[in-house]
């Protein structure tokens, strides 16, 4: 018995058959491509996010503009 075999065993870890190489190239190439999905996903959201951001930012901008404009009527209709 290797000393990490029995270590993990007195903690109380159980190991199991070293998976062939194989099975970790399966492995590494499952995990890639759930790696991949989640990139893309993520870079979906964020390209929501700025597109959000840049919608508000021109309404944002809409109603600066429509506040700047009563105030300019307000203020001169106070000078006459």
């Amino acid at each position: 018995m290797r000393r990490a075999d029995g270590l993990m065993a007195r903690w109380g870890i159980k190991t199991g058959p070293v998976p062939s190489a194989l099975q970790v190239a399966l492995l590494k190439k499952h995990h890639r491509q759930q790696l991949d999905t989640i990139d893309s996903r993520l870079h979906e959201v964020l390209g929501r996010k700025d597109a959000t951001i840049a919608a508000l930012k021109g309404e944002l901008g809409d109603v600066h503009a429509k506040l700047k404009k009563f105030e300019e009527l307000v203020f001169d209709a106070g000078l006459q």
